[in-house]
């Protein structure tokens, strides 16, 4: 969900690493001890939660969160809470972060001082104001001063102990003066609208005689002030909560019109001083925040274009369509150019219809009886030659360098038809390796990288590419594929994004069962605990251990295709290079799919969403266990033993030395790395896309009850989005797919309740409460995403409820009555990827802008190799190029690409500052980043790292 600007979307995302926290304050008593969890909040609305540490004050946490942010915010917060059991849970400290300041400790882990929580530490919130200083001619015809002073609106005011019924105190200060106004309280709002007016005199007719007051000559209008306070109406005994204030000197006012602005609200002047920093502890964060600026699709076309062009550079190994075919290889002499193709012709099921290049080839007749003389038949049982019967002399014959030769792609009758491309191009010249060369970590590039290209449906021609020319470089093939490179880092994305749902469906259920079992295997005999046996831990091991397995191998059926198709590139690569060594192909794709990808997984479930938080010391400790011994079955390493470090692994592993294993694992990549397999019940099977607790508002299919609200358990499915009382019950009620017509927010006015949507079916619409704005978010889109294709969807739509006979938005009385709002813009019809391919270039672009010096003195490398042969400057020697003059041609259309954008985004600052106006809803007055806001503006590019 993008926040829309005039000509360009603007999409905020954050990742975080909630580290550990130290020196937290004694719990005042005997204990000492405390159960401390941390929470994530966009100014004070909790999107995260951590688990509970017990009995620390030290606890780590070590989780990590991500989301798509779906409303401005000023700060990001971290409170941290220490449990009780019998009351309110307490707040220990916060840190809170600028949202300009967020910069400052990107992707760096800190250490944050914890600050003490009060009234003013929590202050959020604008407020509208409209001053307007006028003149008043009393009966007797003095001339008198009046203030009027118009409260319209407050936006974000904190909720304080789960509630908000704000009212706002209104007073005229001066040095001997203070006059207070009250407006109405707004119940259950924490953006009331008040739009109530005060009226005071400014200054008094001379005959004016209270004592309290005083005469026109002793008024000083540049000392008086407004000040309003902004309070939370409470019935306990305490009294009233302070929400926030905000003061205005007169002397901005003019009698000739009227002023009006936004304030965000300070805390007061006099307000509780903290505790010295370091007296609550501190908290260790790693935050990364992107802001990106995304311009419609054309302006990205040029960098677009060329990044997708990477996937053409080099011609692959494609096997033959037809096994009675011969196999490829090169192409023995007498080669005649008959015409020019493009890919995408020729017979069908042909790695020419397969393929997917931009770039013309050559179309070649071979035929066995010509060996120099000019050829008489051309074409003849040549599918796609002309066929003329025109003779063709012997000055067509193409002439290819030693490794160039052209490669056989199918056979019919008595001629060979043959693609080539003249000459091929270096995958390290393309504008996607470049960037790989380029960044600092291989990671950052790989990213947007793959995001972009499966979007396009070009990921896999890419790695294969970049997988081979590593291949070529490889020496040991024991090495092979062990490195963070480009090639590794680009296949564990596509791993993540297209094969989540076949990990969870492979690992989710065992590793469930682990996590609940609480079953002892810890088989170091340092580490066990009084009263627990080896043998039985070791048996608690190895029975986890061979359920793993036996699912893991059991799973080659349901591996996703566009992870077979890299697998079986990097298995004939590698088989190729190789070819002496016969455990290659599988070794290959094995440091990929279990070292990669399961092993991981199964040492830390919650970075892969197997499990919601980190596991307890003794669970991780069991699947740390388990991680080490299917990493090192699925490696085929001829020497078992040598693979561990600790004797007692080595040990363990006797259990599972047998062949059979060997096979298993064998028998299993074979499975995943067979190109063209496809998952007969990839469409059939139910896909669980989300789930979670949220409330929903009773649809009333009932005559006659109440229409309350009740907490759920909401699962979706590429089938049926269904709701149940808890966990594991059966289902009290299911939408199927095609009857979903919309989903869309719900105004907080319908029932002054926040983060609220609706899915709207034939006959009514289920209100729904999520937790947080973003969880709200994530379910509008996934449900968006599922019903995209739906032939009923609808176009218009009651952004408020139906209420008391009528829709509070159109106040038409008809419960049927049309929309009177254009639903919004849904999302690509896909439940496997949610790629926004712009905005992955406009990341790329950014990339490319932060390492331009670097991209320069790549061009300058280039220039030295191509005149000079001598030793080369130390910092052009990291760079890795085949070919000079092809990679000088790339980086030149990447600057110019880069160069364009650049230019379009200054043209964007510039008009939006020309548009900035300080006091408007964007730019409250009282903003302290308002100039830190303007220099970026003024002076860096628009996007942030």
């Amino acid at each position: 969900m993008a926040v829309e600007e005039e000509g360009l979307r603007v999409f905020q995302s954050v990742k975080i690493k909630i580290g550990e926290a130290k020196n937290l304050p004694t719990y005042p008593g005997p204990n000492k001890m405390r159960d401390c969890y941390c929470t994530v909040n966009l100014d004070q609305e909790e999107v995260f939660r951590t688990k509970i540490v017990e009995k620390s004050l030290c606890p780590f946490y070590g989780e990590d969160f991500y989301c798509e942010i779906p409303r401005s915010f000023r700060h990001l917060s971290f409170y941290v809470f220490d449990r009780d059991v019998f009351r309110r849970d307490s707040i220990i400290g916060k840190v809170a972060i600028q949202k300009e300041d967020l910069q400052k400790y990107h992707n760096r882990d800190t250490w944050f001082q914890l600050q003490h929580v009060d009234a003013d530490s929590e202050v959020q919130g604008k407020v509208h104001l409209e001053l307007r200083l006028s003149e008043v001619i009393t009966d007797s015809g003095v001339v008198c001063h009046k203030l009027a002073a118009r409260i319209l609106e407050c936006q974000g005011l904190p909720i304080v102990n789960g509630q908000c019924d704000p009212y706002a105190t209104v007073t005229l200060a001066g040095p001997c003066r203070s006059e207070a106004k009250k407006t109405k309280v707004k119940k259950k709002t924490n953006n009331p609208q008040f739009d109530e007016v005060f009226y005071f005199e400014v200054t008094r007719p001379c005959s004016y005689s209270r004592k309290s007051h005083f005469d026109f000559e002793e008024e000083d209008v540049d000392k008086l002030e407004i000040r309003v306070d902004l309070w939370n109406a409470s019935n306990l005994k305490f009294g009233d909560e302070f929400l926030g204030e905000l003061r205005v000197p007169l002397k901005v006012l003019r009698q000739s019109s009227p002023y009006e602005a936004w304030y965000f609200l300070q805390p007061r002047d006099n307000g509780s001083k903290s505790l010295k920093p370091g007296d609550l502890g501190s908290l260790r964060l790693n935050v990364v925040y992107t802001e990106d600026h995304v311009f419609s699709s054309d302006y990205y076309s040029p960098l677009r274009d060329l990044l997708l062009k990477s996937a053409d550079v080099e011609v692959p190994v494609c096997p033959l369509a037809h096994a009675a075919l011969p196999t490829c290889g090169p192409v023995p002499s007498g080669l005649f150019v008959l015409r020019t193709l493009r890919w995408g012709e020729g017979p069908p099921d042909t790695p020419a219809r397969r393929g997917g290049r931009a770039h013309d080839l050559q179309v070649v007749c071979c035929d066995p009886e010509v060996m120099g003389p000019p050829l008489t038949r051309p074409g003849a049982g040549c599918r796609g030659g002309e066929g003329t019967g025109t003779p063709t002399t012997t000055t067509q014959a193409q002439v290819f360098p030693p490794g160039q030769e052209p490669r056989l792609l199918w056979w019919e009758g008595a001629g060979a038809l043959l693609l080539h491309a003249c000459p091929p191009q270096p995958v390290s010249a393309s504008a996607a390796h470049i960037l790989g060369e380029v960044c600092r970590e291989k990671q950052e590039a790989a990213v947007p990288l793959v995001r972009l290209l499966l979007h396009y449906g070009r990921v896999v021609p890419f790695i294969s590419a970049i997988a081979s020319a590593e291949v070529r470089r490889t020496q040991d093939p024991n090495t092979i594929f062990r490195g963070n490179s480009l090639t590794s880092k680009c296949i564990d994305e596509t791993m993540k994004l297209a094969g989540m749902h076949y990990l969870h469906v492979t690992l989710k259920p065992t590793i469930e069962e682990i996590c609940q079992g609480h079953k002892s295997c810890e088989i170091d005999p340092v580490r066990l605990k009084d009263g627990e046996s080896l043998e039985s831990n070791m048996e608690n091991l190895r029975q986890y251990v061979d359920r793993v397995f036996s699912v893991i191998t059991a799973s080659g059926v349901s591996c996703p295709t566009v992870m077979c198709d890299i697998f079986f590139s990097l298995r004939e690569a590698a088989a190729k290079r190789f070819q002496d060594d016969l455990d290659v192909r599988y070794t290959a794709v094995s440091s990929f799919i279990f070292l990669r990808f399961f092993a991981p997984a199964i040492l830390s479930p919650n970075l892969f969403q197997l499990t919601p938080h980190h596991t307890d010391p003794q669970t991780s400790r069991t699947l740390t266990l388990v991680s080490k011994t299917i990493q090192t079955l699925g490696s085929l390493s001829k020497s078992k033993s040598a693979s561990f470090k600790e004797s007692y692994m080595a040990a363990f592993y006797e259990f599972f030395n047998e062949q059979k294993y060997a096979d298993a694992v064998k028998n299993f990549l074979d499975l995943i790395s067979s190109s063209g397999r496809r998952d007969p019940k990839s469409v059939q099977q139910p896909i669980l896309l989300k789930e979670g607790f949220m409330i929903k508002r009773a649809q009333g299919r009932k005559r006659f009850g109440m229409k309350n609200f009740k907490k759920r358990w909401f699962r979706l499915t590429n089938h049926e989005f269904t709701y149940q009382k808890s966990k594991g019950d059966p289902p009290l009620y299911s939408i199927p797919i095609e009857n979903i017509l919309a989903v869309e927010p719900l105004e907080e006015e319908s029932f002054k309740m926040k983060n609220m949507f609706q899915v709207i079916q034939p006959e009514r619409a289920l209100y729904i409460q999520a937790n947080n704005c973003v969880e709200a978010k994530a379910w509008i889109d996934i449900l968006t995403k599922v019903s995209q294709c739906n032939q009923k969807r609808l176009t218009v739509y009651h952004p408020s409820a139906y209420l008391n006979g009528h829709w509070l938005c159109c106040r038409a009385s008809s419960d049927t009555a049309a929309g009177c709002s254009p639903c919004t813009g849904g999302l690509p019809a896909n439940i496997q990827l949610d790629i926004d391919g712009d905005r992955e270039t406009e990341r790329i672009y950014t990339l490319f802008s932060s390492y331009m010096r670097k991209l320069e003195q790549m061009q300058e490398a280039c220039g030295s190799r191509s005149v000079y042969d001598g030793p080369e400057q130390e910092e052009y020697s990291t760079f890795l190029i085949d070919d000079p003059q092809e990679t000088y041609k790339t980086l030149k259309q990447v600057i110019a690409g880069v160069g364009a954008l650049e230019q379009e985004h200054a043209q964007y600052r510039r008009d939006k500052f020309k548009k900035t106006k300080y006091g408007s809803q964007e730019h409250p007055i009282g903003d302290k980043s308002f100039q830190s806001y303007i220099r970026q503006q003024s002076e860096t590019p628009a996007h942030s790292m």
